[in-house]
């Protein structure tokens, strides 16, 4: 049985595996379907402390990995299926058919952009129709496409996109953009990004791949029909915590219930960290402050074990 198993390989994990580590707890890190958690589908990120320029979103979790990997945290390519209370601690089972215990649990595993549930958006997913710009923005080199969205990750995406697409055209449903002001005001700024407020995408065309994106305002129900080559979902997130329903506490949107200010979950030893913490900032650098928090937590629970 393990001292420490952390479930999550993003940032929130990684610090908490830092930490861990200096504390000779011999962490290991479940690192689950993407390495760097999602931060790596973003493209750069600017309000990181430490650093005067914008750098690669991967370029920041391949260094916190590695600072990781050096004070010895271990990494498994592992997908949690479920968790079970045995004697003395946890059983972890995988989707591979693997059993881990552990003394002592770290969950964070983040959160999975939201879909929309309109006409044609299962049909043209991957065919016109992505929720990474990052990822499938090459494959639009010239084209046109749409971003759906207000807020800072579909803002970021258009910022992205309007590089190195002929055009770039925001739909929003609100009368105002909800990103933070600086990003708004670099967008507005941008001559290829259009913005269309009030309005709402309400169902995808085309014959084997995506060539209009219907979008109808939500006052007049006006429709427009927009020639995009693709489409962007950006709508915020839900978070990955399918695996623990019936096993931790969760509130009514899927995101763990902590006890007061601690990172403790409902059962004692399982502590939580990152972007799955119901009513926190999901931030990068509060999402590694509370995997920091989580792992000394867990630490000063082994020590009055």
């Amino acid at each position: 049985m393990r001292e420490m198993i952390i479930i999550g390989g993003g940032i929130a994990g990684m610090s908490a595996g830092i930490y861990a580590a200096r504390s000779a707890l011999n962490p290991l890190i479940l690192i689950g379907p993407i390495q760097g958690g999602a931060l790596t589908q973003s493209h750069e990120i600017e309000n990181y402390p430490g650093f005067v320029d914008s750098i690669p979103c991967f370029q920041l979790t391949d260094t916190i990995e590695k600072q990781a990997r050096r004070l010895g945290t271990e990494f498994q390519q592992e997908t949690v299926k479920n968790i079970e209370k045995i004697s003395g601690g946890y059983k972890i089972n995988t989707l591979s058919g693997k059993s881990l215990e552990a003394k002592t649990i770290i969950l964070a595993t983040g959160t999975k952009p939201r879909n929309l549930d309109v006409p044609g958006m299962k049909d043209f997913y991957g065919k016109g129709v992505s929720s990474c710009a990052v990822c499938d923005g090459f494959f639009y080199k010239g084209k046109k496409v749409a971003v759906i969205g207000g807020g800072n990750t579909a803002l970021y995406e258009a910022l992205y996109l309007a590089k190195i697409c002929e055009k770039v055209t925001i739909v929003h449903r609100g009368a105002e953009l909800t990103a933070e002001k600086i990003t708004q005001e670099l967008v507005k700024k941008v001559k290829n990004i259009e913005i269309i407020y009030e309005s709402e995408l309400y169902a995808l065309h085309g014959e084997n791949v995506l060539t209009k994106a219907e979008i109808r305002h939500n006052q007049t129900q006006k429709k427009q029909f927009l020639d995009v080559d693709g489409l962007f979902v950006a709508i915020g997130v839900l978070p990955n915590t399918d695996f623990l329903k019936g096993f931790i506490d969760l509130n009514p949107w899927g995101y763990v219930e902590t006890t007061g200010k601690s990172t403790a979950t409902n059962h004692p030893g399982i502590f939580v960290a990152g972007d799955m913490i119901a009513d926190v900032f999901q931030q990068v650098v509060i999402a590694a402050g509370s995997g920091a928090t989580a792992a000394l937590e867990a630490e000063h629970y082994l020590h009055n074990m």
